[in-house]
């Protein structure tokens, strides 16, 4: 299998989804793993092949994108209480009091969700091994919200989760703590809390994932720079004028 290089930076980057175009993204992309997990049911339970609750209204929503095919790997999203609830509350019975200092320095990750058929997501086996980078777009995700989690004062992250995803998380040296009973809602998930301090400590981003999200607006915006830029190489030199997007946040 020839791939391209190793590294998270080289091969995937990560945006926030600020517009309506690029939160149906995420939505597609969660219809699209769900669906092949769940069956049927789940199919019919959402016919646009879109998979979103009302919980959306209250999240930022990211995005990882595969650099060489443009396709779009994986998503999730941070929420935020709404009414001073968040949503694995409404499935579980916490038996530890959710941190909050302020109402906004608490959010719930959820909808985590990486691609598993390659060809059916505009790239293949030739360039992308799931088994092997998927992990790493699981962990671009997570680096990328505890950046924003940074930048915005959220100190505190809940998780409504598999074990199975829980252990993962616990195996590579995130301090997980569960804080409530397992629920059954879709399969057994548990309610964890993990600080962000604990995020971004981690020795993971030593030597990789070190570029920041982007905003989704912004490949609009480069696209009309390109477009200007294009335009300016007809005019004379002295007519030229000097363009400085800026793409990175964070």
């Amino acid at each position: 299998m020839k791939l391209e290089k190793n590294t998270f930076d080289d091969c995937f980057e990560i945006f926030i989804a600020d517009t309506p175009e690029s939160k149906k993204i995420h939505y597609q992309l969660r219809y699209s793993v769900y669906s092949e997990q769940v069956g049927s049911a789940y199919k019919a339970l959402f016919q646009e092949q879109m998979e979103s609750d009302a919980w959306d209204n209250c999240a930022v929503h990211f995005l990882a994108r595969h650099k060489v095919s443009g396709a779009w790997v994986g998503g999730l999203r941070l929420v935020f209480a709404n009414n001073a609830v968040l949503p694995f509350a409404e499935g579980c019975h916490a038996y530890q009091k959710i941190v909050s200092q302020t109402p906004d320095s608490t959010v719930e990750l959820s909808r985590l969700c990486i691609v598993n058929k390659p060809s059916k997501n505009g790239f293949n086996k030739e360039n992308f091994d799931v088994g092997r980078q998927g992990k790493s777009v699981m962990w671009g995700l997570i680096r990328a919200a505890g950046v924003y989690s940074l930048h915005h004062k959220i100190e505190h992250w809940y998780f409504d989760m598999a074990p199975s995803l829980a252990g993962l998380l616990a195996n590579t040296g995130f301090a997980l703590q569960q804080i409530g009973t397992a629920s059954d809602l879709g399969g057994l998930r548990r309610p964890y809390h993990l600080s962000v301090e604990n995020v971004l400590a981690h020795s993971l981003w030593s030597n990789d994932y070190k570029v920041n999200y982007q905003l989704y607006s912004g490949l609009a915006a480069d696209a009309f720079y390109k477009l200007v830029a294009n335009y300016l190489n007809f005019l004379p030199q002295n007519q030229h004028m000097e363009l400085n997007p800026i793409r990175e946040y964070g």
